[in-house]
């Protein structure tokens, strides 16, 4: 039985973007590391995604919408505390 990544995605509704390269569809994972991160009391990758698919919620930044999320890094890199990881399977 073959997998479908996006429906899988959407199924287990996790913080996975499908990427395409040369043909090959693999997902990319974005995590926050909750003990790193000072959520509403920094919020500067909120401010700064362009595509807006990070939001804070109860004192908290959660990834929303990861579907619209460009895989720019933009938050990994201005994360003060680096509790931002996006990575490439």
């Amino acid at each position: 039985m073959k997998i479908n990544l996006t429906n899988l995605k959407k199924l287990n509704n996790l913080p996975f973007k499908i990427k395409k390269n040369k043909g090959r569809e693999y997902m990319a994972q974005i995590t926050i590391d909750d003990e790193k991160c000072e959520g509403a009391d920094c919020a500067e990758c909120v401010e700064a995604c362009p595509t807006a698919i990070l939001t804070v919620k109860v004192d908290k930044i959660i990834i929303q919408y990861v579907e619209e999320c460009n895989l720019c890094e933009i938050c990994m890199d201005i994360c003060p505390n680096e509790a931002i990881e996006v990575n490439e399977e």
